[in-house]
């Protein structure tokens, strides 16, 4: 049933039209939480821990370039170098 699993990563991460959006459609009762391992387009790792209205993002790039990420109303660009772990919230 992989039809459940894409839809609690689509609540957590999306990437579509060249934006990775983080915790879009969080339930209020997932009040604490961390998540390791998905992977946005591009090739773009994305790493996740929560805690009530905080939230720590690291992202790592497969190839080296500019990335839009953005968490509530907070947008910004990136530069990602191939292979290297950054934070980015």
């Amino acid at each position: 049933n992989t039809g459940l699993t894409s839809c609690i990563a689509e609540m957590l991460m999306q990437s579509h039209g060249g934006m990775i959006r983080i915790l879009p459609c969080l339930p209020k009762e997932w009040k604490k939480g961390h998540v390791k391992g998905l992977i946005a387009r591009g090739g773009v790792s994305v790493e996740i821990q929560w805690d009530g209205d905080t939230c720590e993002a690291w992202l790592t790039a497969k190839k080296s370039g500019v990335y839009t990420v953005s968490y509530g109303d907070i947008k910004k660009q990136v530069e990602l170098k191939a292979g290297k772990r950054i934070q980015v919230f």
